[in-house]
């Protein structure tokens, strides 16, 4: 019994003397950090020794043992490393060293690196409204960092898997989905999130004309007062109102809500478009409500009553036209049609000619061609021929082609105070303008003119003298 007892005192005091006499054990090792500059870091590393009174640990950087200081960089008495503001030169690579009397053990090597991103965004999106089906870009250029960051954007605070236009946001065709609060989004390890933008739906204002109808019959000679209206709008400043002719791009014949006919004529006949603009300084749209005016004659011919009308309608090459009879409306006559110069064009199973209306008011004629020029169509009342003429001729415009770019701008880096010359010439030396959009404002263009700053050389060539940020 007695040498049971002294073995298994002797076993205990050879493990405890083993236990006693080994080096320090690393139990946590430092992980790779991506540090954030002028802000705390800290990496851990924890040993475990018989005796912490003979545990002695320090931090080594690229090989060289870190100094402590009390106002830059401590070791807790749990032997992390804590880094009080962070610096360039603190990136690189670490580790910590145990010892103890029976010897040392080296950890892992730690890589810190740092990441910077800027807090402001270049170029961020910005609010606007949309009418359905309408194609919107939200734009955004990231906050300058290292490393570069990622860009993604969220609606409504969920993530968006969309493909981006370089970092823009493209929205080919607004639904009713669509409309929410977006935010472009920049990550490298630090996130900054841009201004919240909001799309909402473009509400169409009403438009009303008075007289309150689409089309207008009237004698020659009369007076006619169109006036048209905005109704339901909360601020009226944001609405221009111009008066055109036959079409939305054609004559235009007054910037307010009213045209006034005093003495109306065959040469007043047509279609006339109230054109409203909406402008909130970031977006442009623009509507338009239409009433025809058809003028014609009456006159008293043997006793009998007669009506008639000519009018001269433009038209545009390789596109379709609508013509309108300019005699009186009625619902109960149906209107018939004739050519009246030319045997070559009829209206038998001629697919390019048909009428839009039950009782043949209205014919819509299919790619206006070239030899349409000077037509000149009749149209009558079916019952009543004779005493009924209305006449339309045709004269065919030919659109002019866009011109051709052959030299365009192209992105230039430059030192700031050099000039820069920007060149850009077409092929058939068409009137070229100059106009400058700053980054981060899209919504607002500048036209360049000849000044100190600028200069449109006789080529057309634009220097920019002493070019700055």
């Amino acid at each position: 019994m007695f040498t049971d007892i002294f073995l298994i005192f002797y076993l205990t005091l050879h493990i405890c003397e083993s236990i006693d006499h080994n080096p320090p054990v690393i139990v946590e090792q430092p992980q790779d950090i991506l540090a954030e500059l002028d802000k705390p870091m800290a990496l851990h590393c924890r040993a475990e020794a018989s005796s912490l009174d003979d545990l002695r640990v320090n931090w080594y950087k690229d090989g060289q043992l870190v100094t402590m200081d009390p106002n830059a960089r401590i070791i807790t008495e749990f032997m992390a490393l804590h880094v009080i503001n962070t610096m360039p030169q603190d990136a690189g690579n670490y580790y910590c060293l145990a010892e103890n009397s029976y010897g040392r053990v080296q950890s892992r090597t730690a890589r810190v690196q740092f990441i910077k991103l800027d807090k402001e965004f270049p170029i961020f999106p910005i609010s606007t409204s949309a009418s359905l089906g309408e194609r919107i870009r939200l734009r955004c250029e990231p906050p300058p960092g290292s490393p570069t960051p990622n860009v993604y954007w969220i609606k409504n605070g969920k993530n968006l898997s969309l493909s981006l236009d370089h970092y823009d946001l493209v929205l080919p065709s607004i639904q009713p989905t669509d409309f929410g609060a977006y935010r472009c989004i920049a990550s490298n390890g630090l996130v900054r999130q841009s201004p919240v933008a909001y799309v909402t739906e473009f509400q169409r204002p009403k438009i009303s004309i008075h007289p309150s109808t689409s089309r207008i019959d009237i004698e020659r000679g009369r007076s006619i007062d169109f006036q048209c209206q905005i109704e339901n709008v909360n601020n009226d400043d944001q609405y221009q109102i111009e008066w055109h002719y036959a079409r939305q791009n054609g004559n235009l014949i007054g910037r307010n809500n009213r045209v006034d006919l005093s003495v109306v004529q065959y040469n007043h006949s047509g279609l006339y478009l109230c054109v409203v603009t909406y402008n909130n300084g970031r977006k442009r749209h623009v509507f338009s409500e239409e009433i025809l005016l058809a003028v014609h004659e009456r006159s008293i011919v043997d006793g009998e009553d007669r009506i008639f009308s000519q009018t001269t309608l433009n038209v545009y090459a390789g596109r379709s036209a609508i013509i309108d009879c300019q005699l009186p409306l009625k619902s109960n006559e149906k209107m018939l049609w004739s050519i009246l110069n030319r045997t070559d064009v009829s209206f038998e199973n001629n697919h390019r000619f048909e009428f839009i209306d039950k009782n043949q008011y209205r014919l819509k004629i299919r790619r206006i061609e070239e030899f349409d020029n000077d037509l000149l169509f009749e149209c009558y009342y079916e019952n009543q021929k004779p005493s009924s003429q209305g006449l339309i001729k045709l004269c065919v415009e030919r659109i002019e082609p866009p011109p051709i770019i052959i030299f365009v701008p192209n992105n230039q880096t430059i030192p700031v105070g050099v000039d820069v010359t920007f060149t850009c010439q077409t092929k058939d030396n068409a009137n070229i303008q100059w106009w400058f959009i700053s980054n981060g404002r899209s919504h607002k263009s500048n036209k360049i003119e000849n000044s100190k700053k600028y200069k449109i050389d006789t080529n057309h060539d634009l220097i920019v003298r002493h070019a700055d940020k």
